[in-house]
C-alpha cells in the first residue's frame, strides 16, 4: 500500500514539474494564470501537505497590486474569498502565497487542483 501511494505522489510530482512556468512582462501590467495542486500528503522526511507556492515579484518601481482569484479544475467553481486576494507589493519586493493564504483550503468547493487568475495594475 505504501509502494503505490509514493508512486502516486510521484507521478504528480512529475506532472507538476512538467507544467510551464507562469511569465508575466517585465514591469508592465500583466495578467495571467497558474495550476495549483495541494494534497495534504507528506513526503518524508518533509511534513506535509505537498503544494503549489506562488512567488509574485514586482520589478516596478512603484507598488503595484495584484488581486489573485482561484478555481476548481475538477468542477470549475470559484474557490476563496469572493473578491479574491489583494497583494500589494513594494517595488523590487516580493510576495508569496499558497491555496492556504489564499483561504482555498477552507471553502467546501476546493478539490485540491485548479487554477489561479492573478490580475495586475
Amino acid at each position: 500500500m505504501k509502494k503505490k501511494a509514493f508512486l502516486l505522489l510521484l507521478t504528480f510530482m512529475v506532472l507538476l514539474m512538467a507544467m510551464p512556468n507562469a511569465w508575466a512582462n517585465g514591469s508592465r501590467e500583466s495578467n495571467l494564470v497558474a495550476p495549483y495542486a495541494h494534497f495534504v500528503w507528506a513526503v518524508p522526511p518533509a511534513t506535509g501537505p505537498f503544494t503549489t507556492h506562488y512567488l509574485i515579484n514586482n520589478v516596478a518601481g512603484v507598488t503595484n497590486t495584484v488581486n489573485v482569484k482561484c478555481y476548481s479544475d475538477i468542477n470549475n467553481q470559484r474557490v476563496g474569498p469572493g473578491a479574491g486576494t489583494t497583494f500589494n507589493i513594494a517595488p523590487n519586493a516580493i510576495a508569496w502565497a499558497d491555496p492556504a493564504s489564499l483561504g482555498l483550503t477552507t471553502d467546501p468547493s476546493f478539490t485540491g487542483f485548479g487554477w489561479c487568475y492573478f490580475a495586475g495594475s
